[in-house]
């Protein structure tokens, strides 16, 4: 798998790129609410954008999710000139749920499904989170 080289852009770049990810992500009926998160935000280095979505439940098919991705990662990479890495939030595993709902707010259509979404992702990241650093713990100190 090709990593794409690290790059840097202005904060001015990089406020514009996210306001045409999110002009293009509008668009988009199934898209309930979108978020971006990690390296690109931080200013510092980054290597793509990374792009968190959740979809109208029954949008599409669980075992098209990994298709959905790779070709909307495909068509905003070529929208922005930039690599668009799309993960999906309804099915996700709780941390990355987590991680991911620290980024930014690209947009959002239903206010209320975003606030039930991050209730229940912290609900069960704080009952996941004491087990996970205690199995971390246990693994390091082996």
């Amino acid at each position: 798998m090709l990593h794409p080289r690290p790059r840097r852009v202005p904060v001015e770049q990089r406020d514009r790129l996210i306001q045409q990810l999110s002009d293009l992500l509008r668009n988009r009926p199934e898209i309930l609410f979108a978020l971006v998160h990690g390296s690109f935000l931080a200013g510092g280095l980054f290597r793509d954008v990374d792009l968190a979505l959740y979809l109208e439940p029954g949008a599409i098919q669980r075992e098209a999710f990994r298709d959905y991705e790779l070709e909307h990662g495909v068509r905003w990479s070529a929208d922005l000139g930039l690599p668009v890495d799309v993960r999906l939030l309804n099915d996700a595993p709780v941390s990355f749920r987590y991680h991911a709902l620290r980024g930014v707010v690209l947009f959002v259509q239903d206010e209320e499904v975003l606030d039930e979404f991050r209730a229940r992702t912290w609900d069960e990241y704080c009952d996941f989170a004491p087990f996970a650093r205690r199995y971390l713990q246990e693994v390091m100190d082996e």
